[in-house]
């Protein structure tokens, strides 16, 4: 159930969040695919405050994107209209398998070893499960640092995540209790990599849920939640979403007929919901 089956290339028609896609290409060199957790992101791009800001908002790009495609139009318009924010954008050591333009490459959160029996549905979800476990041990590490250079918090971080970005934002906000989460395209389902074909065979929801803080499954995490979606999607269940969202305080916006699209209105309806959020939580 849930399974979405991929083609060689990902769903078109995605601007940000998915782009610049030219024939897959597995990396070279036998790199390790996932990161100890004290590994460094490839690149960090900031916005808005940089001295001494009262709000972080970290902003995590999706699959085959970049630091610089991800903030592109939306990290200033963020910056600009929540005051005393800093706006923070990394981008993942690991390349994409699709990453073929060494002037313009692509990453991935998520990268797969492959070595699994990608026929069994079980292992699939115990290979995306120990990279995503790998991923956010380095993006808490990271995180903790920011958050301590600037004398900040986790109440005052928010995470949004974009299509494979909103699969760490999610179970990272979660397990930090952060003071929000805007989930974007997401969460999404997963492609599996095959190592011995070298490319995606197949793909579909990983039991995400299972990744979450027992408190937060059982509703004891401040955490609140601004997901925006297409009801068109096919790389998002809405069924799964809802149900591994049910415990938190969510804000649900489908936008009727849109597919993993992220037109421009999305940004304006998270930037909306988190300017409430932190006049709420100023007040407070």
């Amino acid at each position: 159930g849930g399974r979405l089956l991929l083609s060689r290339r990902p769903p078109s028609g995605v601007r940000r969040h998915l782009a610049k896609v030219s024939r897959p290409r597995a990396l070279k060199g036998g790199r390790k695919p996932i990161a100890e957790a004290d590994r460094r992101m490839s690149k960090v791009l900031t916005f808005g405050r940089r001295s001494r800001p009262r709000l972080v908002v970290v902003m995590l790009h999706g699959l085959n994107d970049s630091a610089e495609c991800c903030a592109e139009g939306v990290a200033e318009r963020w910056a600009s209209g929540l005051d005393g924010a800093l706006v923070a954008v990394p981008q993942s050591p690991d390349r994409s398998i699709w990453s073929d333009d060494p002037a313009s490459p692509g990453f991935d959160w998520l990268r797969q070893r492959g070595t699994q029996d990608v026929g069994s549905w079980a292992a699939n979800v115990r290979e995306l499960h120990r990279v995503t476990r790998a991923r956010l041990r380095q993006l808490n590490r990271w995180l903790d640092r920011l958050l301590a250079r600037h004398r900040l918090t986790d109440s005052q971080l928010i995470l949004a995540g974009f299509s494979q970005g909103a699969i760490l934002a999610a179970l990272c906000g979660a397990q930090r209790q952060a003071l929000g989460v805007v989930v974007c395209g997401g969460v999404p389902g997963q492609p599996v990599y095959s190592r011995e074909v070298d490319d995606y065979v197949g793909g579909g929801w990983m039991d995400w849920e299972r990744l979450l803080p027992r408190s937060a499954r059982a509703g004891r995490c401040r955490t609140r939640f601004c997901a925006v979606n297409g009801t068109e999607d096919g790389c998002v269940p809405r069924r799964a979403n809802e149900a591994m969202l049910a415990s938190f305080d969510t804000f649900w916006h489908w936008d009727e007929g849109v597919g993993h699209d992220f037109p421009d209105h999305w940004y304006a309806v998270a930037l909306r919901w988190m300017k409430a959020l932190v006049k709420e939580a100023s007040a407070s």
